[in-house]
């Protein structure tokens, strides 16, 4: 009869360890989805382990070895991680959100937008604030110490355009960038009014030419204008004013000080040179004490001015 309950306690004690060990290693399996559409690459880690697997192509996962008590972590690149307890399941379907803090932003490449997390080309984006802060005429002006790369020379003639270089000097053809304006081709951007434009977005690297071909050697130059919204029609005045002026000039010489160099000159001539008679040679020159300062006569103050208004709204009919 002992022998009988003793071994009968063995059998018991086999059986809850054999029970417990069951419930200590259990497989889940389950599906991993955005919006409805599977999610492939996603991870599942038991929380506190190394225990984890990654879903397939088709969004479906299996994790072994998992506890009942035991905790899931579930993450992927641009959305929120979760954390799910098992509470003894093992079917758990998970459906992910979107971390729209910081994968909203969109930016305009080639043909059409794309979210920025997914570009991996080398850009530079200036907003249509901080190219308003500045009141120049020309775009290119604007984009000067505002984005890294960029070099922005200034024409030296009156109505001379100027001349963005993206990444250094190019050696084939005339180095301009391409400019893409909403979608369409532009050899200049010299007509677009800057407050016009809601955001510039520049390509700097080969990848540009990715899409754009030979055109994008140089750089390409993406400008989005603003573009109105559903609501209230909205009118917006912008406008500045100002005077231009040189305020940088070379220090020459006046007309005594020209005469006495002259004669230094002609002083030290041994006879085998051209004596320069200056007074004699030019019977006008510092007459009747006249005192002529060609940079006053080439620069003048000039007033600049601009004033742009603009109406946006409509319905949705």
């Amino acid at each position: 009869m002992c022998m009988k309950i003793e071994s009968l306690k063995k059998l018991c004690f086999v059986l809850v360890f054999l029970c417990g060990g069951l419930m200590q290693a259990q497989t889940v399996t389950g599906k991993i989805t955005s919006d409805g559409l599977p999610l492939a690459g996603a991870t599942v880690l038991v929380e506190g382990t190394t225990n984890g697997a990654s879903s397939d192509f088709d969004g479906n996962y299996t994790l072994n070895n998992v506890a009942p008590d035991a905790v899931l972590e579930v993450s992927f690149i641009g959305y929120v991680s979760q954390t799910i307890p098992v509470d003894g399941r093992s079917t758990i379907n998970i459906e992910m959100q979107e971390d729209v803090a910081s994968l909203d932003e969109v930016v305009l490449i080639g043909y059409g937008t794309q979210k920025r997390s997914d570009v991996t080309t080398a850009i530079s984006t200036v907003s249509g604030d901080d190219i308003r802060e500045i009141p120049a005429a020309d775009i290119g002006q604007t984009l000067q110490g505002r984005a890294a790369g960029v070099t922005v020379i200034n024409g030296g003639s009156p109505g001379q355009k100027t001349a963005v270089r993206i990444r250094g000097l190019s050696t084939f053809g005339d180095g301009d960038p391409l400019y893409v304006v909403d979608g369409v081709f532009t050899n200049s951007i010299n007509n677009i009014d800057p407050a016009s434009i809601s955001k510039i977005d520049i390509l700097k690297d080969a990848a540009a030419s990715a899409v754009y071909g030979s055109r994008g050697s140089n750089g390409v130059v993406l400008i989005t204008t603003n573009r109105g919204t559903v609501g209230k029609t909205v009118f917006k005045v912008n406008s500045y004013g100002g005077i231009q002026y040189n305020n940088n000039r070379y220090d020459v010489l006046n007309t005594e000080q020209y005469i006495q160099y002259i004669s230094e000159i002609n002083a030290q001539d041994d006879g085998g040179g051209t004596t320069i008679d200056i007074i004699n040679d030019n019977p006008n020159f510092g007459g009747d004490g006249v005192e002529t300062d060609w940079q006053d006569e080439l620069f003048r103050s000039a007033p600049i001015s601009n004033v742009n208004i603009s109406a946006s709204g409509g319905s949705e009919n």
